[in-house]
């Protein structure tokens, strides 16, 4: 049963993409959770070291102690000339931005999936994830 919850956070089967704490009968989860991560495909990386266009975005986990945050790596765009890679959670802040981002420049690492890269639209000024 623990494993079949995990797989549907990971796979976003029936819950609610954001924060899940990996905490189970009282006692943390975190390395069945990666264990599951790796099984489907997701690799331990910066953002810096994750290889997507402008236009597509990456699923990824990034985990903290023993809380698994849901996002996305992609590529928000200003202008034509100025935009930035990061990871921002789907969890949204009381401002409406991102509770967790990673930029290009932190060498904190994530579970990023790069078998299911989405494509999305791509329009300056526009913030995906």
């Amino acid at each position: 049963m623990l494993i079949e919850a995990i797989e549907d956070i990971i796979l976003g089967r029936g819950v609610t993409r954001g924060s899940h704490r990996l905490v189970w009968n009282g006692k943390p989860v975190t390395g069945v959770f990666i264990g599951q991560l790796k099984k489907h495909g997701f690799k331990l990386r910066s953002v810096k070291e994750t290889h997507i266009e402008p236009g597509q975005r990456a699923p990824a986990f990034l985990i903290r102690e023993d809380e698994a945050n849901f996002g996305y790596v992609f590529w928000e765009i200003f202008t034509e000339n100025k935009k930035r890679k990061l990871f921002g959670s789907v969890e949204k802040n009381r401002l409406g931005d991102w509770k967790y981002i990673l930029t290009e420049f932190k060498e904190d690492k994530i579970w990023v999936q790069l078998n299911r890269i989405e494509e999305i639209e791509i329009a300056e000024n526009k913030r995906y994830g």
